[in-house]
């Protein structure tokens, strides 16, 4: 029996033979090996893509089809999908294994988290048949859904592939498709008041990205950069409309998670917590909840004691004071992105101001046991935060003496 060396060797050996066009070495080569196959479908991903060099297309089908069914069970549905839609594409009358696949994956155990991925069949690069190093994380879209769900999803999906350094989107694009990625990785970046990039965060195989402008019906707030070689599924909107009409548990499950997103992006941009690195924001968002206030609630009074700051995640707020002459005045106005509260929590005294919703808004809620943690771990916070007190503060204290000299 071939060990890991033998078997890394001859997989060096069958791809220089494929970059030299010499298919039919480069097939005698891998077959050699194709017992391993069920460690590794990527080798019978390259079995396949050999026979289609040499016009074999049956057997090209056949290869992929054992790739998808592997994929399946080690648990990786995306890249699954991925070789379907190749195999549908050859040949549109395949339509049966797409069914195979939907009966396979939820027989195996939906949105079950996968075995560690092997690594890609490519160039002469030593590497172990079984010593993989990725692992594909839990897909939200495909979890918990039946047979019959999956099946719709599988059909309305759509393969597209990036370069390096390609945009699959920038920011202020529409937001008209979700994408999850098969293979590779991206970054997505977005620009501070600075207009300076900043790499929110890096997804990789299994990571699904797009859902903000996707679900908000606005463009996009961030730009997506393939980092290498990337394959990506794409739902469109229209598609996912279709879906929702009999099955809209799949909607609900993405737009859950695009609400945790939201809160984490919010957080990697906001002054304030911006310090906090990826894994204490994802620590962080666990401990928060979320609520919504109709256009024209109050959400804080003025005088009343705080416990809680928020973060707007949606919407936006008007704050106010109220002067003994005039009534209600309004001083400022926060947006997407913007905090408020923080004096009250800050200094335990009556709140300094009214808050009150200009439109359906949703906040985080930040309370005074998660904050004091934050400030433990980082003073470069407590200090941004004391500083924003004192300024927030000042201009009260000079607007009610404008107030009271009129």
């Amino acid at each position: 029996m071939a060990n890991g060396a033998d078997i890394s060797a001859i997989k060096d050996k069958a791809e220089k033979y494929f970059a030299k066009g010499q298919f039919s070495y480069a097939l005698e080569t891998y077959q050699s090996i194709k017992k391993y196959s069920e460690k590794d479908p990527r080798i019978y991903l390259r079995l396949g893509d050999i026979y289609r060099k040499l016009k074999k297309s049956h057997d090209a089908i056949e290869e992929y089809k054992s790739a998808a069914e592997v994929f399946v069970r080690q648990g990786f549905i995306v890249k699954a999908i991925a070789v379907l839609k190749m195999i549908i594409d050859m040949d549109p009358t395949k339509t049966d294994v797409q069914k195979r696949l939907s009966e396979l994956y939820a027989k195996q155990g939906m949105g079950q988290k996968g075995e560690e991925i092997p690594k890609k069949v490519e160039g002469p690069k030593p590497e172990k048949i079984t010593a993989p190093k990725k692992k594909i994380p839990r897909t939200p879209l495909f979890s918990d859904l039946t047979v019959e769900e999956l099946d719709e999803v599988i059909s309305k999906i759509n393969v597209v592939n990036f370069s390096p350094g390609g945009f699959i989107f920038m920011e202020s694009d529409r937001g008209e498709s979700i994408y999850i990625i098969a293979e590779g990785a991206v970054e997505v970046i977005c620009r501070d008041k600075g207009n300076n990039e900043i790499v929110v965060d890096k997804l990789g195989e299994g990571d699904f990205f797009g859902e903000f402008g996707f679900f908000s019906n606005g463009v996009r707030k961030a730009a997506i950069r393939a980092v290498n070689d990337v394959e990506v599924l794409e739902l469109s909107k229209e598609s996912m409309k279709e879906i929702e009409k009999h099955y809209p548990r799949v909607s609900e499950a993405l737009f859950n998670f695009y609400r945790e997103r939201v809160a984490d992006r919010l957080f990697a941009l906001s002054p304030l917590f911006e310090p906090l690195s990826s894994k204490d924001r994802k620590v962080v968002l666990n401990r928060l909840t979320a609520h919504v206030y109709k256009r024209g609630e109050m959400i804080v009074r003025e005088g009343e004691i705080g416990d809680k700051m928020y973060l707007i995640k949606e919407g936006g707020v008007e704050v106010s004071v109220n002067d003994p002459k005039k009534g209600k005045v309004v001083i400022a106005s926060l947006m997407e992105g913007e905090f408020f509260g923080e004096i009250g929590l800050a200094t335990c005294k009556p709140r300094t101001a009214t808050v009150t919703a200009v439109t359906d808004t949703e906040l985080v809620v930040i309370s005074r046991a998660v904050i004091r943690e934050i400030l433990a771990k980082y003073p470069e916070i407590k200090k941004v935060l004391e500083g924003v007190v004192r300024s927030r503060v000042a201009d009260i204290m000079k607007l009610r003496s404008g107030m009271i000299l009129t």
